[in-house]
């Protein structure tokens, strides 16, 4: 197989401009291949009450800082803008930094901030997939046509223009998201990355799913990139990955560790073997979570130590 994608997926919640942007410099240096921002207006883990960076404010800011490293939302609200504004902010990331932005799209779920910025939140979950599954072709259209036209439920785009068009030939798109029945099939229709939640075999189901839904639309499964978010914490001493945990809880004014955001705990050999059991049911990609105050031995210690070691073990299990 090819190398795994790695990228860090920076918390911009409880933390200052200066903080994310040197973190986020760090991780173009150490090698990673792609930085991410969650699209919140209000922190999601802990405290809603405090502070927040907006995402697509942070990503063209680091954008002109780099040179190398992709650029993401991991993912955008489709309630939060119009599919054509979004498109044309992406295409100006695009520019900005010239062919690095992957557009991450997803339903929208934290309904506090809608109701606190005054955004329909919707009738249900199945109201929002409808919107998303009636955006995606509009921004598609917008970043790649020269002129797009749709007249739906939701939206209503008419004639619409969006110049210039990306620096990439097909500026990516990444949908977020696990639904077997309705998001799956809006991946294989439209998405160039897919980010996904749960353990080896959860991800192995859904990409199972995933190929066949990709059999019925007439795309590609091979050119959709499977991605993982996981929190990592390593250290060689339980009490030390105790102790960092604690420092993110108390940060993040959270009242106890979240399972999920302390999802990957241990030496580089322990973490190895997990990132490892992932990439051999089929998934390509890993983006480790980093909760502020940002972990720089983590990270170091992931390229340095951790990713040479699941190179060894796909190897070994036969997948060079």
């Amino acid at each position: 197989m090819n190398e795994l994608h790695y990228g860090v997926s920076l918390w911009p919640q409880y933390a200052t401009w200066p903080e994310w942007r040197d973190a986020a410099l760090r991780v173009e240096t150490l090698g990673y291949d792609s930085v991410w921002a969650w699209d919140h207006f209000l922190p999601i883990i802990g405290d809603p009450a405090g502070p927040n960076l907006e995402c697509w404010q942070l990503l063209p800011a680091l954008a002109a800082l780099t040179k190398h490293v992709k650029l993401g939302a991991l993912v955008s609200g489709n309630t939060y803008r119009q599919p054509p504004v979004l498109a044309k902010m992406a295409a100006t990331l695009d520019h900005i930094s010239n062919g690095r932005a992957i557009v991450g799209m997803g339903a929208a779920w934290f309904e506090l901030e809608h109701k606190q910025y005054g955004i329909d939140f919707g009738k249900s979950p199945g109201d929002r997939i409808a919107k998303l599954g009636e955006a995606l072709p509009i921004m598609r259209s917008m970043l790649d046509q020269k002129e797009t036209t749709l007249h739906g439920k939701y939206y209503q785009v008419s004639g619409a223009w969006a110049e210039p068009k990306p620096v990439q030939k097909h500026l990516p798109i990444m949908i977020g998201g696990g639904g077997e029945q309705k998001t799956l099939r809006l991946v294989a229709k439209y998405a160039d990355y897919w980010n996904g939640f749960g353990t080896p075999d959860v991800i192995a189901h859904k990409l199972g799913l995933l190929k066949g839904y990709c059999q019925e639309a007439g795309t590609s499964f091979d050119h959709i990139l499977g991605t993982v978010l996981l929190s990592v914490i390593i250290r060689d001493k339980p009490q030390d990955v105790e102790a960092r945990a604690k420092q993110v809880t108390t940060h993040n004014r959270m009242q106890q560790a979240n399972a999920n955001v302390m999802a990957v705990t241990g030496g580089p050999e322990q973490v190895a073997q997990t990132i490892a059991a992932y990439a051999k049911v089929g998934l390509q990609g890993i983006l480790l979570g980093g909760p502020p105050p940002y972990d720089m031995e983590t990270l170091e210690r992931f390229q340095k130590e951790v990713r040479p070691r699941v190179r060894e073990l796909l190897a070994t299990a036969g997948k060079t």
